[in-house]
């Protein structure tokens, strides 16, 4: 909300996952609110009521919207952060307590317009040289057809990809503790993304289980980003949140970064098993990889398979979702190469390298709810 400045700890993360991601590094820009001076309630928190854009002479102030959007990248680019895609609000479907900005699918006398503030933004990024693509409309979930009820009431051609959330209890949808509970509505949201909203790709773009964490939250991820690649077809699957200083941290817990008297371990940080789980997806399918078919014998593995831009990479993710140990192999990539195998288990294993010359046929061990991923090349 200071005008002509950027948030110079964003900046800085920004440099240094760039100088670390030198292969397809992609940056996407969500917006949790516009200014305050932008705003209903003249404030960039939530909390209820005149949470939307204001009005000036009966009108909502979709053009001051689209403006923002444009000087803000203009701003962006001085610091040399291009993004890759935009998106013009997170969770446009919610009326958080924190900052955020309510619009509906189409406009009415409580909020303004999702479709209308999106064609501003896009007219206005219009006049940029290389603009971001826009994805949208970023909704909670997809339970009760949320995200659907926003496609049916913008101009699909300003997007370049449809977007959003899987938070699901509250909102009709899916369950992190039931990774199941999910599919029928990213199936769903799949069919429909190619026969009613012009085959655009769709981007996972938020979720974790925000409630403490559990024994199961590495496998129940897994399963979760296997159903969203698999089922779903996602182009992209984004976490929240890789660190935070908070005990609802779901990955890397941040200890007081500026005073290492209060650190209770080592470095200052805390990683939890869920990164690893993550870990055996992003690690190993770079940008730009296609998903390709296999065929499994066991119902109780759900397999995924993943081959490199030169064809010359290729990776398969297993998820032993059983109670019980198994024997596995994975036949039908003997040109694939040699391959390195890496283990999470719920108790043990940290996506560890347990075998670096694995060939097709060999047979692995997978423990009982575990993840394993081969990377061949």
């Amino acid at each position: 909300d200071n005008r002509g400045t950027i948030g110079l700890d964003g900046y800085r993360i920004y440099r240094e996952a760039q100088s670390r991601i030198m292969e397809g590094f992609k940056v996407l820009l969500t917006s949790w609110t516009p200014p305050a001076v932008l705003k209903a309630n003249g404030q960039l928190r939530g909390n209820g009521q005149g949470n939307t854009l204001a009005r000036f002479d009966g009108q909502y102030v979709y053009d001051d919207f689209g403006l923002y959007w444009k000087r803000s990248l203009q701003e962006f680019r001085k610091y040399g952060i291009n993004p890759t895609w935009i998106s013009i609000q997170n969770e446009p479907d919610f009326d958080p307590a924190w900052e955020g900005c309510h619009f509906g699918p189409e406009e009415d006398d409580i909020y303004a317009g999702y479709g209308k503030a999106l064609d501003s933004v896009y007219r206005q990024l219009a006049s940029l040289a290389n603009p971001p693509g826009i994805i949208g409309p970023e909704t909670t979930g997809i339970g009760a057809r949320r995200c659907q009820q926003y496609l049916n009431s913008l101009n699909l051609s300003q997007l370049v990809g449809i977007a959003h959330h899987l938070y699901g209890t509250q909102f009709g949808g899916g369950d992190f503790s039931n990774p199941l509970s999910f599919e029928p509505f990213l199936a769903t949201l799949a069919e429909e993304a190619q026969t009613t909203y012009g085959n655009l790709p769709l981007f996972q773009t938020e979720f974790a289980r925000l409630a403490g964490r559990d024994y199961e939250d590495p496998i129940n991820l897994a399963w979760i980003i296997h159903l969203s690649l698999t089922v779903e077809q996602a182009s992209a699957y984004f976490h929240w949140d890789s660190f935070w200083g908070s005990d609802e941290a779901t990955m890397i817990r941040l200890e007081q970064p500026n005073d290492p008297s209060l650190w209770t371990t080592p470095d200052g940080f805390e990683v939890h098993q869920s990164f690893y789980a993550f870990k055996h997806y992003s690690r190993f399918i770079r940008p730009g990889w296609r998903r390709v078919g296999v065929q499994v014998t066991d119902g109780s593995l759900l397999v995924s398979a993943y081959q490199g831009i030169e064809k010359t990479e290729h990776t398969v993710v297993v998820i032993n979702v059983g109670f019980d140990s198994k024997r596995i192999s994975v036949t039908g990539v003997d040109q694939a190469g040699v391959g390195k195998v890496y283990l999470t288990t719920r108790d043990k294993s940290q996506c560890s390298l347990v075998a670096s010359n694995y060939t097709s046929g060999t047979i692995l061990d997978a423990p009982e709810r575990s993840i394993i991923t081969i990377a061949f090349s």
